[in-house]
């Protein structure tokens, strides 16, 4: 298992939707079984980003 932690202070809401936008592009146009599954682990990794930068956003003061 790869630790995923990431600091809320270090996301951006804005290049993990652009890496959202690109990892599924991406598994939209491969063949390669491998760079697919990069692609969808890129998926979950920015989406959790966009979560914890959401959560983020609304918490602070």
């Amino acid at each position: 298992m790869v630790d995923s932690g990431v600091l809320d202070r270090n996301i951006s809401l804005e290049k993990a939707q652009t890496a959202i936008k690109a990892a599924q592009e991406t598994m939209e146009k491969t063949q390669d079984q491998r760079e697919l599954m990069m692609a969808e682990a890129s998926l979950r990794q920015a989406m959790m980003e966009v979560k914890v930068a959401q959560k983020t956003k609304k918490t602070k003061i």
